[in-house]
């Protein structure tokens, strides 16, 4: 019978399996830390759109919006929540110790247009933000590099003793002008009572093959709506009659003969009126002008026939358009044509003296706005 309280000697291990242990708990360990944290990554952070934008001004100053995109390594991952630290100072970012404002842990998966909810913000204010998220298993991810963004001017007052300054001068709005209103000559009183209908109107023009177009705009509008055409490109659609639909038609023009083509729509019958409305100026290098505008000689149809755009098209069926009157005839009032801006930008100046200790410097100030106090050019709004 074997002794029951014998005692027999452990094996030695051998040589290689300690450190052979070592080696695969290390990475068991590492196996461990890198599952607990996400595989989500937190990259370029945004305020107001913007990345590290200077001087927030307006409505938006106090409580700005803030976005970040996000990158995986893992297929099919996704943001389950978000934490957003704000603080006046990297240091306290870094030490997660955020002064101005700390969402804490939010389950959420918006990325974008996070209000910001912290401590009122005074004027000319740094704000350091980052953001840390949490994966679809909750694993969180490190913290985003860090970002800023200051504030501006948030009251009146703030811009001290700053006035509007600058060169007077004389800005006209241009009104679309030398025109008529045109529609199909069976409809009796588009003015007044349309029928609900689609016309297509149509008209050959020339371009004088030995001259060189300096500029062609062709402006168009309608009520409803209205389409351009040029030897048989889409122009583009303008809805409503208030704006033209402004066309550069330069290189789109070519010596000799060019085929115009106007879609005028009319849904809406409940809206009392229907038309259509434009112009084409054309700019020659010699200095002469010539002006296209939708008149009696633009030929109408109603309904699309193919080929209606091509140069050898047929129209001597076609009805001449019917002219309901000028342009800025009511119901519609002045139409607005492209916006014409004859102020130049003003470049304005001021020299002054700064002084120091043992130091003077004369410097000057070139910019294109109202003048700042120093005060505010000290604290570093640009």
């Amino acid at each position: 019978m074997k002794n029951p309280f014998k005692i027999y000697p452990i094996p030695a291990l051998p040589p290689l399996f300690s450190p052979f242990c070592g080696f695969i708990l290390a990475a068991f360990l590492i196996t461990l830390r890198a599952n607990a944290l996400a595989t989500l990554t937190v990259y370029d952070l945004r305020c107001e759109y913007l990345c590290n934008p200077e001087g927030i001004l307006g409505s938006v100053n106090s409580r700005p919006r803030l976005s970040w995109k996000l990158e995986s390594s893992e297929p099919n991952q996704y943001q389950t929540a978000y934490r957003i630290i704000v603080a006046s100072s990297p240091s306290l970012l870094e030490k997660e110790q955020p002064d101005l404002w700390d969402t804490g842990k939010v389950q959420s998966d918006e990325t974008t247009h996070i209000v910001y909810g912290g401590k009122p913000l005074p004027s000319f204010a740094e704000c350091y933000w980052r953001v840390m998220v949490w994966d679809s298993h909750n694993r969180p991810s490190k913290w985003s590099k860090i970002a800023k963004w200051s504030t501006g001017p948030a009251s009146i007052q703030d811009w001290g003793n700053a006035v509007w300054i600058g060169l007077d001068g004389i800005e006209k709005t241009n009104w679309l002008s030398d025109t008529w209103w045109i529609w199909h000559p069976n409809d009796p009183n588009p003015q007044v009572q349309p029928q609900k209908a689609t016309n297509y109107f149509r008209r050959l023009i020339f371009v004088h093959p030995h001259k060189n177009v300096k500029r062609a705009i062709f402006q168009y509008a309608g009520d409803d709506m209205c389409r351009g055409w040029l030897n048989g490109s889409d122009l583009g659609a303008r809805k409503g009659y208030r704006t033209v639909k402004y066309c550069d038609i330069t290189y789109g023009l070519v010596p000799g003969t060019n085929v115009l083509g106007l879609t005028g729509y009319k849904w809406d019958t409940n809206r009392h009126s229907a038309g259509i409305v434009g112009s084409l100026l054309i700019e020659y290098e010699d200095g002469t002008t010539e002006l296209i505008p939708t008149d009696e000689r633009w030929r109408v149809w109603t309904n699309e026939v193919a080929g209606w755009l091509k140069k050898d098209f047929d129209d001597s069926s076609w009805p001449n358009a019917k002219i309901i009157g000028p342009v800025g005839m009511e119901p519609w009032g002045k139409v607005q044509a492209a916006e014409d801006r004859t102020l130049p930008a003003r470049w304005v100046r001021k020299e002054f003296v700064r002084k120091k200790t043992n130091f003077h410097s004369k410097s000057v100030l070139f910019r294109t706005g109202p003048l700042r106090t120093l005060h505010q050019w000290a604290q570093g709004w640009r």
